[in-house]
């Protein structure tokens, strides 16, 4: 048959997106974590134009439960293929079987692709396609490798004899579907276990283990760190050198010409003096991103996100949460978008909220920066602002569990008391609470509607408890140097558009502000320009901080366009890195001011996405407030603590600060009674549990 239309459907991290990037010529994003791909994806296939391929959102199932699950029915119900080409994973293939049996009831053409050939002839696997096959009424099989185009044309020519997919029987529920595939799978692949497998096995119960596995986290992240910025400051070096060599040439040449002093500054100052600043980060963001990049190819961010999971239910955040804040460490869009994969609304906006927090490759441009300059490259720095951004999505989500506790607790009294002053005569308030009059009942139903359930009102995330956190856990496997260059290629892009764009407008937007005034030209008297009137205006606030200069409180400014011009600004208002020393007065201020960059409001361009994905003005509005008080607040306890250190401060006030810190922590592990009449301010309230039914 001639088709124009393929779909790519199957589990996540079965190379799907792989195999759509192979066919089509383009590039998305690879991961090994489900949720990279969160909306359809199009193309068209480069060996025939007029066929085009989409690349749907990785799924386990089509119950339409999630926000993939909810794309694909919806592409499916709407625009139904032509073809499907259902992609297998092979080292897999009883786990992906589940979704081809029910892709088998939809009534439209199908093929099998069975991904990862390759491996399993490496490793003496043989599939049988035939017996594949004949489970699904002579669907047509191949085995292929997305990763190194093996019969990738084969697949495409036979899609043309694609068939309608038929069972034996109508299967129902998973349990048949499973049953199903078990009485299947031995004829169709004898699989024994690879040598792969069988490390990995052992290297999970270190990498996953709740002791180890954080350990080996750590140790592995200041790896990471320590190589990027050393190495990053060795070959940026050369290129702020030549920037600025270029630049100082140029300058004698216009001066050469006659031109005006204002342009020759312009020229030298802020063209190449600012870019190439920004531009000497350019190797230690690469090299940042190949390790990165290695780690998620050997399938170890996947063993991450598994051990964060356990951490990030504490703070009220379900195990779908980790995802979006592990992807968000490359760029806080995407962790954002993948949020769409969280199908609690609540979980889902305070994923949105918390993934600003986590340092993207912006933020650790600035952090190595500051390595750098202020603390001798120290990688610990920026290991330490890594596990701090973890620290505060752990309180914040905390922090914004309680609110929402608190909020349901005041829309149930305030049920419970419409419902006695309603039917007085026949209520009971019994402090048994034995939950089996009318009122109950009544309770019970709103409370499922409020998202909460049982006689206590039990917060839906703490009933959720009991569900398991479904993740692919792939195989340790060496990287693949293929992707992980096309993950340099499109960073290195991206981050010279930048440059050429946003920070290049920053930079010419500050020289004129640093060189004009409200008498002209000032260069020689920067203090009278617009820059030092807008900045000791902007200062203020920042006092409390430790860095309550006009310098650095614009810096703060031009970071809501794009962290990156922290650098930029601080380095262009001040003249050179060496003078931005200057600006702070201990190591204390100037960690104070990276907290408080890595914590603040994200960039301009990731902002609008935040506000695209909540849907609600007043639920934006919130993330700015709940951001910026965060960053406020940490920035100020670190000052704090530094002025503690570095001075002699009265009894009084060591006591006042021992006793703030106290507080804070006693709110946050949630030490604060809950607020009903009967909790007398205490941290375990019986009568809230055993009787009011309004109360958590």
């Amino acid at each position: 048959m001639e088709y124009s239309s393929v779909c790519l459907m199957g589990n996540p991290n079965c190379g799907k997106t792989t195999l759509f990037n192979a066919l089509t010529g383009t590039y998305q994003k690879v991961g090994n974590w489900s949720g990279v791909t969160t909306e359809a994806k199009t193309g068209n296939y480069k060996k025939n134009p007029s066929v085009k391929i989409t690349d749907l959102p990785g799924l386990y199932s089509l119950s339409a439960l999630t926000k993939d699950e909810l794309a694909v029915t919806h592409y499916l119900k709407k625009t139904p293929p032509d073809v499907i080409v259902n992609v297998l994973d092979g080292t897999n293939l009883e786990r992906n079987l589940f979704l081809t049996c029910e892709i088998a009831t939809l009534n439209i053409p199908m093929i099998i692709a069975v991904n990862f050939a390759d491996e399993l002839k490496k490793n003496g696997v043989r599939l049988k396609e035939k017996a594949l096959s004949e489970m699904f009424g002579g669907v047509p099989v191949i085995g292929i490798s997305a990763l190194k185009k093996i019969n990738l044309s084969e697949l495409m020519d036979m899609a043309k004899n694609a068939v309608v997919p038929k069972l034996y029987k109508r299967l129902v529920g998973a349990d048949e579907i499973y049953a199903f595939i078990e009485s299947k799978i031995s004829g169709v692949i004898a699989k024994k276990q690879t040598k792969a497998e069988r490390f990995t096995l052992k290297a999970d119960g270190v990498l996953t283990n709740g002791f180890t596995g954080v350990l080996a986290f750590a140790s592995i992240i200041t790896v990471v760190y320590f190589l990027s910025i050393r190495a990053g400051t060795f070959l940026g070096g050369f290129i702020e050198a030549f920037f600025r060599n270029f630049g100082e040439r140029t300058a004698i040449t216009l001066f050469g010409l006659g031109a005006e002093e204002w342009l020759i500054s312009l020229v030298k100052d802020a063209a190449f003096g600012g870019i190439g600043t920004v531009l000497a980060f350019l190797p230690q963001i690469l090299v940042l991103f190949s390790l990165l990049t290695l780690l998620e190819e050997s399938g170890y961010m996947a063993r991450v996100a598994f051990l964060l999971d356990g951490i990030f239910r504490r703070a009220g955040l379900g195990g779908k949460s980790v995802i979006p804040l592990v992807v968000s460490c490359g760029c806080t869009v995407s962790g954002m978008t993948a949020a769409r994969t969280i199908e609690d609304e609540n979980e889902r906006v305070s994923t949105i909220i918390l993934a600003p927090f986590m340092p993207c490759g912006a933020k650790t441009a600035v952090f190595g920066w500051f390595a750098t300059v202020f603390f001798n490259g120290n990688p610990l720095v920026a290991v330490s602002l890594y596990f701090l951004s973890i620290f505060c999505v752990i309180v914040g989500g905390r922090i914004l569990k309680k609110m929402r506790e608190i909020k349901a607790r005041k829309a149930a009294e305030k049920l419970f008391r419409a419902e006695k002053k309603h039917d007085a005569p026949n209520f009971r308030a019994d402090k048994a609470g034995d939950g089996n009059d009318k009122t109950d009942a009544a309770n019970d139903g709103q409370a499922e509607k409020n998202g909460f359930i049982g006689n206590g009102f039990i917060a839906r995330e703490h009933a959720a408890d009991g569900e398991n956190f479904m993740l692919e856990m792939p195989v340790l496997r060496v990287p693949s140097l293929k992707n992980v260059f096309a993950a340099l290629k499109e960073k290195t892009l991206d981050f010279i558009a930048k440059a050429g764009t946003v920070i290049f407008a920053v930079s010419i937007a500050l020289w004129v502000l640093k060189s004009f005034g409200l008498n002209g030209y000032c260069a020689e008297n920067p203090e009278k320009s617009f820059l030092y009137l807008i900045g000791n205006v902007l200062k203020y606030p920042f006092y409390p901080l430790g860095f309550g200069s006009c310098e650095a409180s614009v810096a703060v400014v031009t970071g809501l366009l794009a962290k990156e011009a922290v650098i930029e600004t601080l380095t262009l208002v001040c003249g050179s890195s060496a003078a931005a020393v200057g600006l702070f007065s201990n190591g204390f201020s100037v960690y104070a001011f990276i907290a408080f960059v890595l914590l603040m409001p994200p960039c301009a361009a990731t902002l609008a996405v935040a506000k695209k994905e909540l849907k609600s003005g007043r639920k934006f509005a919130f993330m700015i407030v709940f951001e910026s008080a965060a960053a406020y607040l940490v920035a100020l306890t670190i000052n704090f603590i530094g002025v503690a250190i570095t001075s002699s401060l009265s009894l009084i006030i060591r006591y006042v600060f021992v006793i703030m810190i106290a507080i804070t922590f006693f709110a946050c592990a949630g030490g604060i009674a809950c607020g009903c009449r009967n909790c007398e301010g205490k941290r375990s309230c019986k009568k809230c549990r055993k009787g009011k039914r309004y109360t958590i």
